[in-house]
């Protein structure tokens, strides 16, 4: 079983997967804010540009995940099956990417809400295991999936084991 910690500063946060159009244009843009700071921060390639050009289409593969306070679009993250076919969300491990908080929301508990709901949807999914590779994060990114429970996995990569239960705990 999984513990998801919901801060109670995340209070009026909205989470929701990007499906209308101003959900995608609103992701497109948190998207290309963090493509510009990854370019500024380290010169290697990224998907990031993949995901907004392809903003809209159908895969069933991939979850954007959007945070909202206010109506305001304040934070996005990527959810992605892994497997042994190469992906799909109903395997054995979901990877988490591309999180990013507007600079303004960060410290109100926006960043862990996203990442405790790509967990919990990692579990809707059916998959045993959330993973992060954390290449191009900054340290206070890092630090964030230690707060919800990620682990380190060796290297670059953290990871959560989820069960077959979640429960939520303020």
């Amino acid at each position: 079983m999984i513990t998801v910690t919901a801060p109670r500063t995340a209070a009026g946060l909205v989470i929701g997967t990007a499906r209308l159009a101003a959900d995608l244009e609103a992701a497109a843009e948190l998207l290309a804010r963090q493509l510009r700071w990854v370019d500024a921060v380290t010169p290697i390639s990224t998907n990031v540009q993949d995901d907004i050009t392809h903003l809209g289409q159908p895969d069933p593969d991939v979850r954007l995940l959007l945070a909202r306070r206010g109506g305001r679009a304040v934070g996005v993250a990527r959810l992605r099956g892994l497997g042994p076919d190469g992906g799909s969300l109903r395997c054995r491990n979901a990877q988490l990417s591309h999180l990013y908080v507007v600079p303004e929301a960060r410290g109100t508990g926006a960043g862990e809400a996203l990442v405790a709901q790509a967990a919990v949807m990692a579990w809707w999914f059916g998959c045993r295991e959330l993973r992060a590779r954390t290449t191009v994060w900054p340290a206070d990114a890092v630090r964030l999936l230690e707060r919800v429970g990620l682990r380190s996995a060796g290297g670059d990569v953290w990871a959560l084991a989820v069960e077959p239960a979640v429960t939520a705990r303020q």
